[in-house]
């Protein structure tokens, strides 16, 4: 039985998946939880544990063989992200992020 990690944020994220999923998943709540979504996912590439993962956030991990999927059903999420930044002057790098963000979805 592995380790459930979780992400204060998104406390329900493992009672959400199961049930979407149709997976039994007796005491969804337990395991150690982290105040960022990133110190979960660093926890989980050193073998702490199995992150419910949110593909946008750890593609890169995903790509690089650091994180690998368990092959469990992937369900559709209502959380939501929010990018935001200092304000000011236009910068070109988030004006290019926004741009690929929005052609991704």
């Amino acid at each position: 039985r592995a380790t459930r990690l979780h992400d204060a944020s998104w406390e329900g994220d493992w009672a959400g998946w199961a049930e979407a999923a149709g997976v039994a998943l007796p005491e969804a709540g337990a395991g150690p939880r982290y105040s960022l979504y990133a110190l979960a996912a660093e926890e989980a590439r050193h073998g702490a544990g199995v992150l419910l993962g949110h593909r946008v956030l750890i593609a890169g991990m995903l790509a690089r063989g650091e994180l690998v999927t368990l092959g469990l059903p992937e369900v559709a999420s209502d959380a939501a992200l929010i990018l935001g930044h200092a304000g000011g002057p236009e910068r070109d790098d988030l004006t290019r992020l926004i741009a690929a963000l929005r052609a991704a979805v």
